[in-house]
């Protein structure tokens, strides 16, 4: 079994440190493999090689990068290299998102369990950015580095606020 969890090489560190950091600089967006596959080639190491070499877990091959695989093939150019919350308990400019992950897990299913099941009802639970955010002042949580608390700024701005939907309702109590 692979530890998922255990420092990574070098290589791998390299590697996954360029995916956060193009990450952040490009507003939250993940780069394309031939982003990551460029700028290894001009430090002579290969993208594909190196990806190889990450510790997986299961049949889904859970790792600390994520991307759209085809059979294990090697990822297009305009496949988004992702990391997945192992990935980003590896990379030192995204640790801090761990916790606020497994908040928002927590929250969520504190919510869920506030709302009981209907023989005749399915459950629905739509959870804004501001309810969120209002559980988290009030748990006197303190924001992480100033990169996200801007991200949030910017969502909060942003007319097209999402909400995250989940087989459960709090309409539905």
């Amino acid at each position: 079994m692979s530890d998922l969890l255990a420092p990574l090489d070098a290589d791998q560190q390299s590697l996954v440190d360029l995916v956060a950091e193009a990450f952040l600089r490009e507003d939250y967006q993940w780069p394309f493999f031939d982003y990551i596959e460029g700028m290894l080639d001009l430090e002579g190491r290969d993208a594909w090689t190196i990806l190889e070499t990450f510790p997986e877990l299961g049949r889904w091959r859970y790792s600390a990068l994520f991307w759209s695989r085809s059979g294990g093939a090697k990822p297009s150019a305009e496949s988004e290299v992702e990391l997945t919350i192992v990935g980003f308990s590896h990379a030192p400019a995204l640790r801090e998102y761990v916790s606020v992950f497994f908040e928002v897990v927590d929250f969520l299913c504190a919510c869920r369990l506030q709302t009981g099941p209907q023989p005749r009802v399915a459950r629905k639970l739509t959870v804004s950015s501001d309810e969120f955010a209002e559980h988290w002042r009030a748990s006197r949580h303190l924001w992480p580095r100033s990169s996200f608390r801007r991200a949030w700024r910017r969502e909060r701005r942003s007319s097209q606020r999402s909400a995250v939907s989940l087989p459960c309702s709090k309409a539905s109590k």
